[in-house]
């Protein structure tokens, strides 16, 4: 009985073992998830005072090219010619339109003009089949 109850006994002892390592199993997995997200929220705050310093040098970079913008001559004489050139866009555009409705106005009465055409000469050949049906009835 002694040496079955060996092999047995170390299967009662690993199981033990076993068990204590699996009691103990999620408090480990636990602490090692928490010192990860801790390492984790700390270079992700790090990471973001960077990348605020950043944002903060790139606004400052900005007002700083805006400013020199609006100081600048070049700039100004640019705005003006590009407003002159506008104001021209609208006239050459006012005239275009101006233009499509002479256009309009022109085709409207071509084709007034082409049906009145259309109409006499018909009237015309109408005239001289009457004439010349009167001239053989009258040398008859």
């Amino acid at each position: 009985m002694m040496a079955a109850d060996l092999p047995m006994q170390d299967v009662r002892a690993q199981y033990a073992e076993l068990k204590a390592t699996l009691s103990t199993f999620q408090a480990s997995v636990g602490d090692c998830l928490e010192r990860a997200e801790a390492e984790f929220l700390q270079a992700y705050r790090a990471h973001m005072v960077e990348v605020h310093r950043e944002l903060q040098q790139l606004r400052a970079q900005l007002g700083s090219a805006e400013a020199s913008l609006r100081d600048d001559d070049g700039v100004r004489e640019l705005e003006a010619s590009g407003a002159w050139y506008r104001g021209e866009a609208a006239q050459q555009a006012a005239h275009v339109a101006a233009l499509r409705k002479d256009r309009t106005y022109a085709r409207r009465k071509r084709r007034a003009l082409d049906a009145d055409r259309r109409h006499l000469r018909r009237q015309l050949e109408a005239g001289k089949r009457e004439q010349k049906r009167l001239e053989a009835r009258a040398a008859a």
